[in-house]
């Protein structure tokens, strides 16, 4: 079980496009600070574009600079053109595994605390939200196994995880954020899924 959503999101960006960082609206990008400052290689996420990088920005941010993701934006031109990548397909998937390894996290942080002389995990309604999360991921999975699935699709899809994570974070409360929970990985995920998959949530 891992929580480190930096190597998942490279991961993705490998798959999609081999040595390549993918670019999303307006040139952002997320991805490891190894793999933004080797990569020579710039990829649009619409389109598939191979992108002439003439400038970069960095934008420092508190919680993915401290989970080992970093943003850019870039200045750039298609250089020509190329085939849609499968990089929302492949972040979807990153989203869904870290999902999957917060469920776990909870299950475990969960059994180890007790209140009332009872473990919090014992509980119907912790029970209940534990098991709507592991039947959403199951859901994706499959979803993803099968038909591709359009942005429209993505998004929606995009939407259902990040609820699926903010309740299982709202079950760890405030242990979440603690060193090793999963709060950072979790808003990281949020914040590049927002960007690549274009879908916006309270």
């Amino acid at each position: 079980m891992t929580l480190d959503y930096s190597t998942m999101l490279d991961a993705a960006h490998e798959l999609a496009a081999p040595g390549a960082v993918v670019v999303g609206p307006h040139g952002y990008a997320y991805a490891s600070p190894e793999r933004l400052s080797v990569t020579t290689r710039w990829i649009a996420a619409k389109d598939g574009s191979v992108l002439e990088c003439t400038g970069k920005d960095e934008f420092a941010h508190p919680v993915t600079d401290g989970l080992g993701v970093s943003c850019v934006r870039i200045s750039a031109r298609a250089a020509h053109r190329g085939e849609p990548s499968s990089f929302g397909h492949r972040l979807l998937g990153a989203h869904v595994d870290l999902l999957d390894n917060v469920v776990a996290h909870t299950i475990d942080d969960l059994a180890a605390r007790t209140a009332e002389g009872s473990t919090l995990l014992g509980r119907q309604l912790v029970q209940a939200a534990i098991a709507d999360a592991v039947v959403l991921v199951d859901e994706v999975r499959g979803m993803a196994g099968g038909a591709a699935m359009d942005r429209h699709v993505r998004a929606r899809t995009f939407h259902c995880l990040v609820r699926g994570g903010r309740d299982l974070l709202r079950l760890l409360g405030a242990a979440g954020f603690l060193a090793g929970g999963p709060g950072g990985a979790l808003l990281t995920a949020e914040l590049a899924g927002t960007l690549y998959l274009g879908a916006g949530h309270d």
